[in-house]
């Protein structure tokens, strides 16, 4: 039998999945000549057979125009209303995910469904730029691809296709083009459809038809849904924050980096001038990402290794750390995986809290604005330490404080301090001072040197009163950024102590390495008021008082004072003193007199001296004038030696000057 090359066809184009001709090709000529066989009524016997036939008739199949453009593969000829927009409910193999700025490439194909030869006009729509090729610009496996820059410069370099001219049940595959445009929303929708123009059948007659949203033959949308990045950063091992714990700068161990939530803070230590994160990104998105990294002025990015960004990129654990148009870019992170580096901060020594924002970008959008970021933090320490106004909100001043000693016999002096804090973290702070030496003196007049510690007691009020008489010791007073502690600074001045002024060199010393001083409070101990010079005098001798018989006195002067006495001159003379008379050269003749020091006893080339008359100092007790003639006995101590008495010549505390003077009895 004779085969039917139409059907052929038809099954060659189901095939390939698009919609069978409208049989039989225009301009074929339909022939039909009818016979008749019958017995020849001419022929009495019956046995002959003729034959008729009858004229040719010939008809022409005229045209019968159709044509289709549609998806490829498996999902051809499902075009329908529900493909006519880029949001419409799409095919899987027409609606893929792409990042801002990709180019993408569908493939489709135009069929001549009717049964005549007819030239399709195509046109894109949608998407601005979108073009359409021949299918064999791109090579390409598959319905889709996502172009690379070369194949990019190949469909921009060919000739745009716009028609097409088909037989019947011809198919031409070809490429729809476009781009996702910077700038695109994420989560966003872009697409592009063919537009086939050509001619149908509408029964009567075969009119231009171009393809429609809502009318057959359909519109078939092809769409991208811009890809949104989805990513976190956050302290090191957390990047979906709530972090806690802390670990160790991996540059200087000496730095503590505690980390809380989506911030991670370092305590650096005095002088400490860079400190390194680590900081933890993670790719939750839905596909493998590149991020870039981003932070202020003063931070430098180094790799997970602790190396610097380079052109050439390290590669460490299958990521790719790279320097990508002067950008630290970390390539290769897979859905759910997690990539470690490190911040660098330099920081100024001022102190204080100087935070930075480190963010992440990821490269598949074309914004520059982060996906996440998390908050760095190095607290700088500092403080300030002085004297006390009893008031938290001012700050401690370096002022003169003077505390005076009234007493001999013991007291405690106290000197209000505070101590702020203005770093940018809590720091422990410890009050100390050298201890002091006051010189005290006991009864017999020895001068010794007695070490006292300055004790540093709480303030918690702040009102110039310690709390209680625990004394502070290391590692001192805890204190909160910005927050001032007052401690009270006691003395406890020994019993005796001599005249002096005692100054405090007080030193604070904090955690983080800082130190600040206080030098210039003193404790000035004065002159105890009081009767503090006695004068002791008494008849020592036993003959019975009668003229010719010798009359004795001893005179015991003694300081009491805390501190040495200038010019101090004993004097035997006859007058009227605060009421009392003295006579003794009006009944008595001089005889002798004999100075004593004790308590202590003169030492070195310190002597007594004796002036007789008020003429000059002499060391010798004798009198250069008849001792008749003597009517005043001045006694006094030399203590520098040189023959005279002035303010250079002392009676020390406790010291006592004993004057021996005999007159015989006139």
């Amino acid at each position: 039998m004779k085969v039917n090359t139409k059907i052929v066809a038809l099954a060659v184009a189901l095939a390939v999945g698009v919609a069978g001709a409208v049989g039989t090709p225009a301009n074929t000529q339909i022939k039909n000549t009818a016979t008749a066989s019958f017995q020849d009524p001419s022929d009495p016997t019956g046995n002959t057979t003729s034959s008729q036939t009858s004229n040719e008739v010939v008809t022409t199949v005229s045209d019968k125009s159709s044509f289709n453009v549609t998806y490829v593969g498996s999902v051809a000829n499902s075009d329908s209303a529900t493909t006519g927009t880029a949001t419409s409910t799409l095919p899987a193999e027409y609606k893929k995910t792409a990042n801002q700025g990709d180019t993408v490439a569908f493939k489709y194909q135009v069929v001549n469904t009717g049964n005549d030869t007819q030239t399709i006009t195509l046109a894109p729509a949608g998407a601005t730029g979108a073009k359409l090729v021949d299918a064999s610009v791109l090579s390409v496996t598959g319905n889709f691809a996502t172009l690379t820059s070369t194949q990019k410069a190949a469909v921009d370099g060919a000739t745009a296709l716009s028609s097409v001219s088909l037989a019947a049940d011809g198919v031409k595959e070809f490429w729809l083009v476009y781009t996702v445009p910077t700038g695109s929303t994420k989560g966003g929708t872009v697409g592009a459809t063919p537009v086939g123009t050509g001619k149908i059948w509408n029964g009567t007659t075969n009119p231009s038809v171009t393809e429609a949203q809502n009318t057959s033959p359909f519109l078939q949308y092809s769409a991208v849904v811009v890809y949104t990045p989805v990513a976190v950063v956050g302290p090191s091992g957390a990047p979906e924050a709530g972090a806690t714990g802390t670990y160790a700068d991996p540059v200087d161990a000496n730095t503590t980096i505690t980390r809380s939530g989506d911030v991670q803070t370092a305590a650096v230590k005095a002088n400490d001038t860079t400190t390194t994160f680590i900081n933890t990104l993670k790719n939750k998105g839905a596909a493998t990402d590149a991020f870039v990294l981003s932070g202020p002025s003063g931070v430098t990015f180094q790799t997970a290794n602790g190396n610097p960004f380079t052109t050439a990129g390290e590669i460490i654990g299958g990521l790719t750390y790279i320097l990508e148009g002067e950008l630290p870019t970390i390539r290769g992170v897979a859905v759910d995986a997690s990539a470690d580096f490190r911040t660098v901060v330099t920081h100024a020594a001022t102190a204080g809290a100087q935070s930075v924002t480190v963010g992440i970008d990821s490269v598949s959008d074309a914004d520059t604005t982060a996906e996440d970021t998390t908050t760095n933090i190095v607290n700088v320490p500092g403080f300030l330490f002085g004297d006390s106004d009893d008031d938290r909100a001012t700050d401690p001043v370096n002022t003169v404080v003077t505390r005076s000693v009234t007493t001999t016999g013991g007291q405690t002096v106290t000197f209000p301090m505070e101590i702020k804090n203005t770093g940018g973290g809590s720091d422990t702070f410890f009050p100390s001072a050298p201890n002091l030496s006051f010189t005290v003196v006991d009864e017999k007049g020895s001068q010794t040197p007695t070490s006292v510690p300055v004790e540093y007691l709480l303030d918690a009020t702040c009102d110039g009163t310690a709390d209680n008489a625990t004394v502070i010791t290391s590692p001192g007073v805890t204190i909160a950024a910005g927050e001032t502690a007052c401690v009270i600074a006691q003395v406890k001045v020994p019993a005796n102590v001599l005249t002096q002024t005692v100054t405090l060199n007080q030193t604070v010393s904090s955690g983080s390495g800082l130190i600040a001083t206080d030098t210039n409070d003193t404790i000035t101990v004065g002159v105890v008021a009081g009767t503090a010079i006695t004068i002791q005098k008494t008849k020592t001798s036993t003959a019975a008082v009668v003229p010719g018989n010798d009359l004795t006195y001893r005179i015991v002067a003694k300081n009491n004072y805390n501190t040495p006495v200038k010019n101090f001159i004993l004097t035997e003379q006859d007058g009227s003193y605060s009421s009392k008379t003295t006579n003794v050269f009006q009944y008595g003749t001089f005889k002798s007199v004999l100075g004593e020091v004790a308590n202590p006893a003169l030492s070195g080339t310190a002597k007594v001296m004796y002036r007789f008359n008020g003429g000059a100092w002499q060391d010798s007790k004798t009198p250069t004038i008849a001792l008749s003639a003597v009517t005043r006995v001045d006694v006094a101590i030399d203590s520098n030696n040189d023959n005279t008495i002035t303010a250079a010549d002392t009676l020390e505390p406790n010291q006592t000057l004993t004057v021996n003077f005999t007159v015989t009895i006139k």
